[in-house]
């Protein structure tokens, strides 16, 4: 496995550039990126790369909405703590099919 599958830590290890096996281990720093960029790498960006941008990635009429909603913001919390950002609910295709 390349990186740790949790989208919250996949984004905390983009922004802070630590990764996960070697957490005190800053890779090429110069690449961090920011919280927003990175939730973007892992939905419309993800989309698009899958073709699939017409349907999901983002919230949009005609699209399915699935989306989190989170018990904080990330963009809000220091870098280092993004991966303990819990998700209060999920949804799919419109419909809520997780509440903590």
């Amino acid at each position: 496995m390349v990186t740790d599958p949790d989208p919250l830590h996949m984004i905390e290890m983009a922004v802070t550039r630590r990764t996960w096996k070697e957490p005190d281990y800053v890779l090429a720093p110069q690449e961090k990126i920011s919280v927003e960029s990175a939730i973007r790498a892992l939905t419309s960006e993800a989309a698009w790369q899958l073709f699939s941008e017409h349907e999901i990635g983002s919230l949009e009429p005609g699209k399915f909405a699935d989306l989190v909603i989170l018990d904080k913001d990330p963009r809000e919390v220091n870098p280092d703590a993004i991966k303990e950002i819990k998700v209060s609910e999920t949804w799919m295709d419109g419909k809520q099919v997780y509440q903590a």
